[in-house]
């Protein structure tokens, strides 16, 4: 992590051991308020076979959301946050990687 709070990428590269099967970044820090790269954190979770979620809670209305382009698996949203009602949430999985965390989440070490 660098010091502005944003994700290094080389040292995140360099962290993912074989045996990670998920990485989870949250998108928009709700008290920094900083934006991480989603498209370059998806494409090194793609590139090292990692399953990847993207907390999206603070995102909504915040930055541009399209998960027919940006390189993730999962991301999770909160109603509340967008004015819908509390406790109101969803995750949505990217169904054209379904049969990739099959393989990534039953691999034996």
């Amino acid at each position: 992590m660098k010091e502005n709070g944003l994700l290094d990428l080389d040292e995140f590269r360099a962290a993912i051991r074989p045996d990670t099967v998920l990485a989870s970044v949250m998108a928009v820090n709700n008290e920094i308020g900083v934006i991480q790269d989603i498209d370059a954190i998806g494409k090194i979770c793609r590139e090292k076979g990692v399953i990847f979620h993207v907390d999206a809670a603070q995102a909504t209305g915040k930055m541009p959301i399209d998960l027919t382009k940006l390189p993730v698996d999962l991301m999770s949203f909160s109603a509340h946050k967008t004015y819908g009602p509390k406790a109101s949430a969803r995750c949505t999985c990217a169904a054209s990687r379904a049969s990739a965390w099959k393989r990534r989440c039953t691999r034996r070490p």
